[in-house]
Formats: structure tokens, sequence, C-alpha cells
């Protein structure tokens, strides 16, 4: 009998022990399980974290893009020219003046200027007869006229070339598409050396006005000289 109960004790020691065990491996797969899921939740809000200020960063990057580009062709329209921009900076409040000279197809930014926001294009007609309106939103309204001529960039620049065979005077430079004629001269090409000929047709640079009398001279003595 007392063998038998010690054998019952043994096996009960036994069991309970065993259980333990299985008990303390299953709460350290379950925890293992846990800090896997916690560690999974962690890299999941950081990603989402991560990928949050991506998105900002990438709304940062087009609206400061956004920017540049409405400066880039506001400078192309000669708004800036070396002003300081500041945070009070409105591009609704501009008003540009410019000319476009009909001979050399420029276009030249005579004026620009700040505009009160409650300003009325309709007023432009009586303070500016000659112009027209050609592009009015919400950053800037640009009055053109219209001149029949040339800008001074080119008037300051000209070349000799021919024209119904006489030696001519041109403005520009003679690597441009259009010849902007400024008089003809009664010099005629026919009379002139081969070599003459091809640079005339090529184009004759003019530094000054003196250097132009001196070239205009040269060529008339050298058709006063055929005649005679």
């Amino acid at each position: 009998m007392l063998r038998g109960k010690r054998i019952f004790i043994f096996s009960l020691v036994i069991f309970i022990l065993m259980s333990t065990f299985t008990y303390l491996m299953w709460g350290l797969t379950n925890k293992e399980s846990t800090d896997e899921i916690k560690t999974e939740e962690q890299k999941s809000g950081v990603a989402v974290e991560l990928k949050a200020k991506q998105k900002n960063s990438l709304s940062e990057l087009i609206k400061t893009k956004e920017e540049e580009f409405k400066i880039k062709i506001l400078e192309t329209e000669g708004l800036l020219q070396g002003e300081l921009l500041n945070d009070n900076w409105n591009l609704k409040s501009w008003l540009i003046l410019r000319t476009h000279y009909k001979k050399c197809n420029h276009i030249i930014v005579n004026q620009k200027k700040r505009i009160n926001k409650d300003f009325k294009v309709n007023n432009l007609s009586d303070k500016y007869p000659n112009w027209n309106v050609v592009h009015n939103d919400s950053y800037r309204v640009i009055l053109q006229r219209e001149v029949v001529g040339v800008c001074q960039d080119d008037k300051e620049d000209m070349y000799l070339g021919i024209k119904d065979g006489v030696i001519s005077i041109f403005y520009g430079t003679p690597n441009k598409d259009i010849n902007i004629l400024k008089r003809k001269t009664n010099i005629a090409v026919g009379v002139l050396p081969d070599r003459e000929i091809a640079n005339l047709k090529k184009g004759i640079i003019v530094k000054n006005q003196k250097d132009l009398l001196t070239l205009l001279e040269g060529f008339a003595s050298i058709q006063d000289e055929k005649i005679e």
C-alpha cells in the first residue's frame, strides 16, 4: 500500500514538472510571437511615417519648383532685373509695358510698375491710348504697342550687304534670318572684285560710323576707277 502511494506521488510530481515545463515553453513561444508582431507593427509604423515624410517632401519640392518656374517666367519678361524679393512680393501687382518692333520682330520691355489690387484694366485705354492689352492674368497685365522700325540693339549693329545689285546698309548682324534694310547706296556691286562681292554676300560687319564711311569710300573709289 505504501509503495502504491509512493508511485502515485512520484507520478504526480512528474506530471506537475511536465506541465510546468510545457507552460513555460508555451509562454516563451507566445512571447516571441508577440514580440514579432510588435516588431512588424513597429516596422509598419516606421514605413507609414517614412512614406508620409516622403510625400510631404515631394509636395514641398513640387511647390518650390512651381515658384521657381513662375519666377523664371517673370525674369524672361524683364521683371526682376536684380531686384530683391521679399515675403510680401506680390506677383499679381505688376503692370508691364513693352514694345514690338516690326522690322526686327523684337519685343522690348520698356517699363514695369506695381498696381493696386483694385486696379481696373478698363481704365488703361485712357492712360495708354496707343497700347493694347495682350495679356491679363492673376499675376500681371501686359500692354504692348507696335512700332514700325527696329529696336535700339539692332540700331547699334550694322553690316554691309547687297540689295537690288547695289551695296546696302542693314541693321543687325548678317547671321540673322531677317535682313533689315537701313538704306541703299549708289555703288554697283558688278564693278567690284569677286572677293569683295563674296564678302558682301556674307555680310561685312560695321564696327562704327567711322568704319562705315571708310568702307563706303573704298568701294566708291573702286567704282570710280572702273568707270574711268
